[in-house]
């Protein structure tokens, strides 16, 4: 199979099966879930470090991070910080929640993809075959392509 013929056809069945979809709504589940973690985690950290310390810390990354908005986010942490067994408890079931949505996506897109019979493994010699509907393609040459 040509190169160019393959990429075409990859990007059919992308399209054909949503794929763009798919990306956009793991990506934006995985969003959803890493901030009430991130926040879940300067919690639980605070009870090893004393939250003048952390919030010093956190200021100085968020800073580099977001250097216009870095005030307005400290003052919400410290806020979070004052009331952290309730808003904790709240963060982890919206974590809990957005992540299992992530991941019912995930499957959803993983099933999209083992219906297609699409896998990639690796031959004897090292090298990366395309399998897809009983054809064997190889994608990448392994050593022995090499002469080594």
């Amino acid at each position: 199979m040509h190169p160019l013929g393959f990429v075409l056809q990859v990007l059919r069945g992308f399209n054909k099966n949503q794929g763009m979809m798919l990306a956009g709504a793991i990506a934006y589940y995985a969003l959803l879930s890493m901030v009430p973690l991130l926040i879940l985690s300067v919690i639980v950290i605070s009870h090893w470090v004393d939250s003048a310390e952390l919030l010093v810390a956190l200021g100085r990354y968020l800073e580099w991070l977001v250097p216009s908005q870095s005030q307005a986010v400290l003052s919400d942490i410290a806020g979070f910080l004052e009331s952290r067994i309730a808003i904790g408890a709240v963060l982890l079931m919206t974590m809990l929640f957005f992540s299992s949505l992530a991941f019912g996506i995930l499957g959803k897109a993983m099933a999209v993809q083992n219906q297609c019979g699409l896998r990639l493994f690796y031959d004897h010699r090292g090298g990366l075959v395309f399998h897809g509907n009983h054809r064997h393609t190889p994608v990448a040459g392994g050593a022995g392509d090499l002469g080594i």
